[in-house]
């Protein structure tokens, strides 16, 4: 694998994950999640 494409794969795991962790943070702010787990009816 060439470093350059280090960067733009990178980049695009953080594209990708950024929402999940960031809904997962906010829901667990909100009690929505039991340790990272759904907790929804």
């Amino acid at each position: 694998m060439d470093a350059d494409h280090l960067p733009s794969v990178m980049g695009w795991r953080e594209t990708l994950l950024g929402p999940r962790v960031a809904a997962g943070l906010v829901a667990d702010g909100l009690g929505v999640t039991d340790g990272g787990r759904w907790s929804l009816p």
